[in-house]
């Protein structure tokens, strides 16, 4: 063998076989195929969110979704009475919203601007399961074509907040983290989009971003990391199919972020009164 040829093979890291277990993907592959077929859904959703500076947030939330991203969010908890309207068909780079507390105004806010997402891991484009459907199938195409010893199971049925649910566990491998370089004129959005990672998963992982909404200096590198979180548990419910939590750790095993869906309706008889600011059962 060319002595060139075996430095280079010596020196590349070896592929781990990873654990692909098949009752795991059929329980995704379940959920996916379970809301590509809604067309809307309602549900409790209550939250808990490690922030970079380590607080934590929690919320409960009131969730209206009619495909393919129309939204109605009210909070519940800490505090009743925000209210939030996304509704692409008015206004695709907007929502509307109002605090719920004094001074209690109704306002447009972007999107994905600072004040949209303040105290959030996810803009309200990622409500809903489309994104989380996302993530999950990126990670399992990672441990098919790209092994690092990344294990993917069906643990078993469990009850979880009085409901028998079955748990599937993600860990990720030993696949590397990268430095990749910023743009011109790109925000963390973007910047997260062209590499295939969360926003704020990245801003968690690069102190030197000031803000989660931040442009990116340009030609600077950034960490990323190789997986959205290195360890994920999911509870599918065994009758619908559908997530009814999720719960994720940081490369620190703390708790990142945890997830459980209540009360949910896969067929809520929704119209465009749902998602008017002038609905008189609303407070905008």
């Amino acid at each position: 063998m060319n002595l060139l040829v075996f430095i280079v093979l010596a020196a590349s890291p070896t592929p781990q076989a990873a654990i692909v277990d098949a009752e795991a993907e059929a329980r995704i592959d379940r959920f996916a195929s379970r809301w590509e077929r809604a067309k809307a859904v309602t549900y409790t959703l209550k939250k808990s969110e490690r922030l970079r500076s380590g607080r934590v947030i929690r919320e409960e939330l009131d969730v209206k979704l009619r495909k393919p991203k129309t939204l109605y969010v009210a909070q519940m908890k800490p505090q009743r009475g925000q209210e939030a309207i996304y509704d692409p068909g008015r206004d695709v780079e907007q929502l509307i919203a109002h605090p719920g507390h004094f001074p209690d105004f109704t306002i447009n806010l972007d999107v994905l601007g600072s004040y949209a997402t303040k105290d959030q891991h996810h803009p309200v484009l990622h409500i809903g399961f489309g994104y989380t459907i996302g993530i999950m199938q990126r990670l399992l195409y990672q441990a098919k074509e790209r092994p690092c010893g990344e294990r993917i199971e069906f643990v078993g049925t469990e009850t979880v907040g009085g409901m028998a649910l079955e748990r599937v566990r993600i860990r990720g491998g030993k696949a590397a983290w990268k430095r990749v370089r910023a743009r011109d004129d790109e925000t963390v959005f973007a910047f997260a989009e062209r590499v295939g990672i969360d926003p704020y998963v990245i801003y968690y992982n690069n102190r030197s971003i000031d803000d989660f909404t931040d442009e990116l200096d340009a030609g600077a590198t950034y960490r990323v990391p190789p997986y959205y979180a290195p360890q994920i548990d999911l509870w599918f419910d065994p009758q619908t199919g559908m997530l009814r939590a999720m719960e994720a750790r940081d490369y620190e095993q703390r708790l990142y972020e945890r997830f459980d869906y209540l009360d949910m309706n896969l067929e809520p008889d929704l119209t465009d009164r749902d998602f008017d600011p002038d609905n008189p059962e609303y407070d905008f």
